[in-house]
């Protein structure tokens, strides 16, 4: 393979300088794969960064989108919203452009529309009522978005509920972007839960400590917990568990960090940083076993990976994409939970079935 391909970056929320280190990070990528022997070739990256759901449009996604579609990217990593994700996949499936989202929608799955998902609004329920039930918590308060995030997190986990014999003493459906939740916290209180369970974009969750009002109860959430290592968010989960794809045992991560610091100088602290990697080490392999560097051709390459080891999740987690498989993750810890304690980020527990 002599002639280098364009790989697209859609961010879908403001980053700052997380863009520069997201592209440095997948240059790093495509250059062990290079150097492993599994690509010939460069890759450019083109990034677009725009301000999507709910705090900005979809239709700036969906531009930003053909933007890179017409700069001649043969695959697209982005967005991350599954607001977003599904305002755009009409455009996906019309541009037959292979995109691989970090959204946790099964709608988002389709022909074109690939997923390594920060998460999983299917699965994400019931492994919180599975660790409710594990804790002795059978009293549950449940604050969710008002959305299609929160009403998806929410059926699955109510579902969940029933199968482990859970009792949900409160469920309220609250602004995606609230800034006040002291009288949705005190109705919650009322009840007297074991648990406080949120389930959202994560948002919200900023204004829910300070409606605590000294009420000192467990509190778990979904994967709105990676809004934690924004140093700006830090503070609002603090004595939170939360899903995540962040586990000190998992060797490839390990790995993936001594390169950081052997190759650009630094060990990123967040883990969108290993999901940046893994995502570009996959299109790496798929560009690498594509019969042409076309759309089409990466979209046969992608269906093409198996069991390539990731650097997200717990140790033995593995991706692969086929035909009729579309989610990448293979391994019950592809998601773990971790808590935020004392202003620090720490592993707490797996969630094996």
């Amino acid at each position: 393979m002599s002639k280098a391909c364009v790989v697209g970056f859609l961010a879908d929320i403001s980053m700052g300088d997380r863009m520069t280190q997201y592209r440095r990070i997948a240059e790093m990528a495509f250059a062990h794969a290079r150097q492993a022997g599994v690509l010939d070739g460069e890759v450019a990256i083109v990034m677009r960064e725009v301000e999507g759901l709910p705090k900005g449009s979809g239709d700036a996604v969906v531009a930003a989108y053909r933007q890179l579609v017409n700069e001649g990217a043969v695959a697209v990593i982005g967005p991350f919203v599954t607001d977003n994700c599904t305002y755009l996949k009409p455009t996906v499936d019309a541009c037959r452009v292979p995109t691989i989202a970090w959204c946790g929608a099964s709608s988002w799955l389709g022909e074109w529309t690939f997923s390594l998902p920060n998460g999983s609004l299917l699965d994400e329920g019931p492994l919180l009522a599975l660790y409710a039930l594990r804790k002795g918590w059978t009293r549950i308060a449940v604050l969710r978005d008002a959305s299609e995030i929160g009403e998806t997190y929410y059926r699955h986990f109510a579902q969940a509920a029933k199968r482990y014999g859970l009792e949900i003493v409160s469920e309220q459906a609250v602004a995606p972007l609230a800034t006040d939740l002291r009288a949705e916290v005190a109705l919650a209180r009322a009840g007297a839960p074991d648990v406080l369970i949120y389930l959202g974009y994560g948002m919200a969750i900023q204004c829910v400590n300070a409606a605590l009002d000294g009420w000192q109860v467990p509190k778990l959430c979904s994967t709105a917990f990676v809004f934690a290592y924004r140093p700006e968010y830090l503070a609002g989960f603090e004595g939170w568990s939360g899903l995540d794809q962040m586990d000190p045992a998992n060797p490839y991560r390990q790995r993936f960090l001594d390169r950081c610091e052997a190759d650009l100088g630094w060990r990123p602290p967040f883990m969108t940083a290993t999901l940046m990697y893994d995502s570009a080490s996959v299109l790496a392999e798929a560009i690498g076993m594509a019969p042409a560097l076309t759309p089409v051709g990466v979209l046969a390459g992608l269906e093409s990976v198996r069991l390539l080891p990731a650097a997200s999740g717990g140790a033995n987690t593995t991706i692969s994409f086929g035909p009729y498989s579309r989610k990448g993750w293979e391994g019950s810890r592809y998601l773990v939970l971790n808590k935020v304690e004392g202003g620090r980020i720490m592993f707490e527990s797996y969630l094996d079935p």
